[in-house]
């Protein structure tokens, strides 16, 4: 059954059991950072998903398995080549579970991409189907072959759907700032989701 949703009706408690977040290590951008995403996500994206190319096994590791160790209180000496197979083994003998939990997580996310994508086919020019793009037809029943770069069209579509760094620079790209140092949690005044 296909259910549609207000958006301004959604309540916080709602959403909060849809969100996908979770650290990759290593870490894609030379640092350590907690993804927060909220489906659903972009056609490319979900069919990464689809195809195993995201939140991907031992690269992704979801919040709740990284807040299930952090709730045992117990350190484990990490070096700089500790390698994270090793981690996963040591926290498994004390209960957690990296494979289930990350299994659940996983099929959750996909759930919840089903659950909250309302996406019309008339939203979309066409659809990349393999390595090729092809455009709807006048009529919209047919698809046409194009051989434009699929990749170009990607990016299109990511800068179109980002959040990030607006207001735009005046040369229409997304600004941001890096703080290398972090700031003091004062106890109470960082809400868990």
């Amino acid at each position: 059954m296909e259910r549609t949703y207000s958006i301004g009706k959604l309540s916080p408690d709602f959403l909060r059991g849809h969100v996908a977040a979770g650290f990759n290590y290593p870490p894609s951008q030379y640092q350590l950072h907690l993804q927060f995403m909220l489906p659903p996500f972009t056609p490319f994206h979900y069919q990464q998903y689809l195809n195993g190319l995201h939140f991907t096994p031992g690269r992704f590791f979801p919040i709740e398995y990284v807040l299930s160790i952090l709730s045992l209180n117990l350190p484990y000496d990490v070096k700089e080549d500790t390698p994270v197979e090793e981690i996963i083994a040591y926290y498994e003998t004390k209960g957690v579970s990296y494979d289930k939990i990350h299994r659940d997580c996983y099929q959750r996310y996909g759930a919840s991409h089903l659950d909250l994508a309302n996406y019309a086919k008339q939203d979309f020019e066409g659809v990349i189907i393999g390595n090729k793009y092809y455009q709807f037809g006048n009529d919209g029943s047919q698809l046409v072959e194009t051989q434009e770069d699929i990749k170009g069209i990607i990016e299109q579509d990511k800068n179109m759907l980002q959040n990030y760094g607006r207001p735009y620079s005046n040369a229409g790209k997304p600004y941001g700032s890096y703080y290398k140092f972090a700031k003091k949690v004062e106890e109470n005044n960082v809400e868990v989701w």
